[in-house]
């Protein structure tokens, strides 16, 4: 496959890699039980977005980027592509990083269960997948990015046809004020 047939599914792959990251950051990381003796259980989960709600926000912003990908040409797409890649680090840091705010959320939502008596403990704290699902996403995104820096230059830009024509009056901006001025029209 050539550079120039990557666009295309690069760009594709980059709004999907934002969206999942969305996706999977609003997915339960973590879930547990709250009950005991007289009152009923109550099952948690709690979400990246709970945890860690910068992920869901970065994965937004891959969103946009992948646009601004579309929008860009020569050295702007490349400054884009960089940025692509500071958010992909970024996910995958925060993720790597979310055990300790995780179990803060678990903790706050286990104290905001209306099973919650204080005198029972919550089950046992389960680990769900979506965490590390939220982290490929995160790799993927800064893979992706490396791609839009590697190639950016041999990548086709939007069309200059629907561009304003660019400057065929040999009048400056002063001339048509004076033109105005002296009661001429100066589109003629």
């Amino acid at each position: 496959m050539t550079p120039r047939r990557l666009y295309g599914p690069v760009v594709l792959a980059t709004l999907a890699a934002g969206g999942a990251v969305v996706l999977t950051s609003g997915r339960p990381w973590a879930r547990t039980t709250v009950g005991g003796a007289g009152v009923p259980d109550d099952a948690l989960g709690v979400t990246g977005t709970q945890a860690v709600p910068l992920v869901a926000a970065l994965g937004v912003v891959v969103v946009t980027a992948a646009l601004g990908v579309l929008a860009t040409r020569g050295l702007g797409r490349r400054i884009v592509g960089g940025l692509v890649i500071a958010l992909g680090l970024g996910i995958v840091l925060l993720v790597a990083t979310a055990a300790e705010p995780l179990a803060s959320a678990v903790d706050d939502a286990v104290a905001a269960s209306p099973s919650f008596t204080g005198a029972n403990d919550p089950g046992e704290v389960e680990r769900t997948a979506w965490r590390w699902v939220t982290l490929l996403c995160g790799v993927a995104v800064a893979a992706l990015g490396v791609v839009v820096v590697r190639f950016a230059s041999t990548w086709p830009g939007l069309s200059g046809r629907y561009e304003a024509p660019r400057g065929t009056r040999e009048d400056t901006d002063d001339d048509i004020w004076k033109a105005l001025d002296d009661g001429r029209d100066p589109t003629e």
